[in-house]
């Protein structure tokens, strides 16, 4: 039986990061066991009271599964897009029984993994279910200097089992040149990836410190990744009608589309709202807040990273932290 836990306790506390460790380890016995008969579980929670889904979750995360959450589910509100979500995980091209290994050339050695997956040893990788839409992370960690006139090369080797039966493997390599030059580390370094990396880390890191400190690790990353490229490459860089009605009062804020509407304004909407859907693992909930006339509209304020919320600094009094913390590391090396 799960006990309630006292939030209000642990939160920016010391202690905080146990709200995000399960309670014992019945479910991680449970999800260790299905992960060693091929069964991927994906947990669908529509709560309307608290749930203790660091403890439950646990058995999607180590099976390689989703989890997919709609608080106070509402029919009208959320039905859509859980009909969505249904249907893409359905749909989509899945296998099982997956191993994985990651290798690299002399020099370099695989540190730790981040994702959704469990691990019996220190290098095999298992996914009791894997899709095209799930992401693990390696860090990667040196043994040693590396020589510029050799390329580093990486193996990323995934043995699974087809819906049909199949067994394969599929193997992914791939060679990058080592180079001391700072400034092409920057030039050919991936974002996306680095910012996949950085949450990834930030997760498993939250569930032994206070988030808190997850985030002020994160902002002194960036600030040493910043003050770098200030030192070694900024010198060298150039400077550088939607609804078819006429009032915010008429439109249905339940609406959980963008009706169709003839006019270039609407279509360029309907564009963009289908461009970031592709774009994404999972349904996104649309939501209509008219401003000045939806409760909701506080929640959304909430989610302007640009703007001053609560204890939080607004987007600019960040950036002109994470300044006054680049200039000092600047001057200080």
């Amino acid at each position: 039986m799960l006990q309630g836990r006292d939030e209000n306790k642990l939160v920016n506390t010391d202690k905080e990061s146990q709200l995000f460790a399960p309670q014992g380890s019945f479910y991680k016995d449970i999800a260790e066991k299905m992960v060693e008969t091929g069964v991927c579980v994906d947990l669908f929670l529509f709560p309307n009271a608290p749930v203790d889904l660091a403890t439950i979750g646990t058995v999607a995360g180590t099976t390689g599964g989703d989890t997919l959450f709609y608080p106070n589910f509402a029919a009208p509100k959320d039905g859509y897009r859980f009909q969505e979500d249904l249907k893409r995980l359905l749909q989509r091209e899945f296998g099982f029984e997956g191993v994985m290994r990651i290798r690299c050339s002399d020099g370099l050695r695989v540190v730790e993994h981040f994702g959704n997956f469990h691990m019996r040893n220190a290098t095999d990788v298992e996914l009791a279910g894997i899709d095209s839409e799930k992401a693990l992370a390696v860090q990667l960690g040196h043994t040693g200097a590396l020589d510029e006139k050799l390329n580093c090369v990486f193996q990323c080797a995934l043995l699974y089992t087809r819906s049909d039966g199949q067994r394969r493997i599929r193997v992914h390599n791939l060679s990058v040149p080592a180079t001391s030059v700072m400034g092409n580390l920057f030039r050919y370094a991936d974002m996306d990836t680095c910012v996949n990396y950085l949450l990834k880390a930030a997760m498993a890191e939250a569930m032994t410190t206070s988030l808190k400190s997850v985030g002020d690790q994160l902002t002194d990353k960036c600030v040493r990744v910043l003050a770098a490229y200030r030192k070694h490459c900024a010198a060298a860089s150039s400077p550088g009608q939607y609804f078819g009605v006429d009032t915010l009062e008429a439109i249905d804020a339940s609406m959980t589309t963008i009706p169709h509407v003839d006019s270039p304004l609407s279509h360029k909407l309907q564009a963009i709202v289908a461009y970031i859907q592709s774009r994404r693992a999972r349904h996104l909930a649309l939501r209509i807040v008219r401003q000045q006339l939806d409760p909701s509209e506080m929640e959304f304020a909430a989610l302007l990273v640009e703007d001053k919320n609560n204890d939080h600094m607004s987007y600019v009094d960040y950036l002109c932290h994470v300044h006054r913390q680049i200039q000092t590391e600047v001057s200080t090396t």
